[in-house]
């Protein structure tokens, strides 16, 4: 506007010499004039054209910014322009509405990233299914959880999930446009299923589909049932024994010795059951709050004490016992730990021989791990038995006669206590031949 106002005050001023100086029309040649108004006339349409394109390209940057801003994309940095000039106004709103967008986009890609982070390491299966029923995200879990391998996202659930149940609760979600919940068996696993219908989106009908294994979790409420079952079966017997022969000898039977004398000794027994059962308890309840406490520990001189510990038994079966374990062998272990494995073991080992049998321990360091084996040549395990031997209140003589006193955790013992050293256990056995078990523990060094 500048330029143009300029061209059109020059112009006047040139057009009105010949009014004002009528002379110069007689002393100028009007040839002259002419071309100073062409010249005049070109000024002015230049400033036009020039002030036209310097404005096309103000507004050609200002929507070019907009329609980055509106992809996501950068270009350059913020608009500048010169101070006082007429689309200062327009240019500060667009740098702030660059300034707001990429703030936008920053914390986009973060959640977008905490996303990911939390979808790759929650502990459930999480799916995305489009309105087309085309799967668009899983996680590692959620393929963990169905057995599924290859590119499974990009394809249509109904052509990916194996289980039907599965597929009609999706199916169900879509048609009924409403959140479905179902625990649902697939194979060995036992599957807590969420679908989630997305009212935010419903043009789309997004689904998000959630799946918790909950197998192990059914074990352990299983296990907690059939443990407090054991554990009051276990109780019951020798009170009621207890509480039975006590009351026989207030009625009466105490005036004959021999009955006294029988009886009493039921009741010291029953009472010693009781006791080795609370302390088992107690043992088990204990384990995950002790704190590990490793120490250089001679295996072989170790062993012996134990053995030691069990002489009257050991006498009272006849058994021989066979130390194996090298003299200068020194494993780092937790003292109290490792004596509560090897009692249970050879306690084991010693009720469940024969007589005149024999017991084997033997151990030896490989790499950064300490193997130990306790074998015996007593009665075995069936190879269906051999499963369950670990479990709490488990016990082969299902009679429960006690001809072979015990309460059945020592094993589930042992296994904790393994577990819990992030070691392992095998057992191996055969009928009327003998048991083999081997710990193998990490050497705490």
């Amino acid at each position: 506007m500048v330029y143009v106002g300029c061209g059109l005050v020059g112009c006047l001023v040139l057009m009105s010499v010949p009014l004002i100086w009528p002379s110069y029309r007689v002393q100028s040649n009007w040839l002259d004039l002419q071309i100073v108004y062409f010249g005049m006339s070109l000024i002015i349409t230049g400033s036009w054209y020039w002030y036209q394109y310097w404005k096309n390209r103000q507004i050609d940057l200002f929507v070019n910014k907009m329609q980055a801003v509106q992809q996501g994309k950068l270009i350059g940095g913020y608009i500048i322009l010169r101070p006082g000039d007429p689309m200062q106004k327009l240019a500060n709103v667009i740098n702030d509405v660059q300034q707001v967008a990429q703030a936008q986009r920053a914390e986009m890609r973060q959640q977008s990233v905490m996303l990911q982070t939390l979808m790759k390491h929650m502990p459930m299966g999480v799916i995305r299914i489009t309105a087309n029923h085309v799967i668009s995200e899983l996680n590692e879990q959620a393929l963990h959880i169905l057995r599924l391998h290859g590119v499974v996202t990009g394809r249509p659930f109904e052509n990916i999930f194996r289980q039907h149940q599965l597929v009609t609760l999706v199916q169900t979600a879509l048609t009924q446009k409403h959140h479905q919940r179902g625990l649902l068996q697939f194979e060995h696993q036992q599957v807590d299923v969420v679908v989630i219908y997305d009212t935010e989106a419903s043009r789309h009908a997004e689904l998000v589909v959630l799946l918790y294994d909950t197998t192990e979790l059914v074990r352990l409420q299983n296990m907690q049932v059939d443990f407090i079952a054991n554990a009051s079966h276990e109780l019951r017997t020798p009170l009621t024994s207890i509480a039975g022969f006590s009351e026989t000898l207030l009625a009466g039977a105490h005036e004959d010795p021999e009955t006294r004398l029988e009886f009493l000794q039921i009741i010291q027994s029953d009472a010693q059951r009781l006791l080795s059962l609370t302390e088992d308890i107690l043992t088990l309840a204990k384990q995950p709050s002790r704190l590990v406490q490793p120490e250089a520990i001679k295996l072989a001189e170790f062993m012996t004490e134990i053995i030691h510990q069990n002489e009257p038994e050991i006498v009272a079966h006849a058994l021989q016992i066979h130390n194996d374990i090298p003299t200068g062998l020194i494993v780092y272990q937790d003292p109290i730990n490792l004596s509560q494995m090897m009692i249970n073991l050879i306690t084991n080992a010693i009720k469940y021989n024969r007589p005149g049998g024999d017991i084997w321990l033997d151990a030896q360091l490989i790499a950064n791990l300490v193997e130990m084996t306790v074998a015996d040549s007593g009665i075995g395990i069936a190879s269906n038995q051999q499963q369950r031997i670990f479990e709490r209140f488990y016990r082969i003589d299902k009679s429960r006669n006690r001809k072979i006193p015990g309460t059945g955790l020592g094993l589930a013992i042992v296994s904790d206590l393994v577990d819990q050293a992030h070691g392992t256990i095998d057992l191996t056995s055969q009928m009327g031949v003998g048991t083999t078990i081997k710990i193998t523990l990490p050497n705490m060094k």
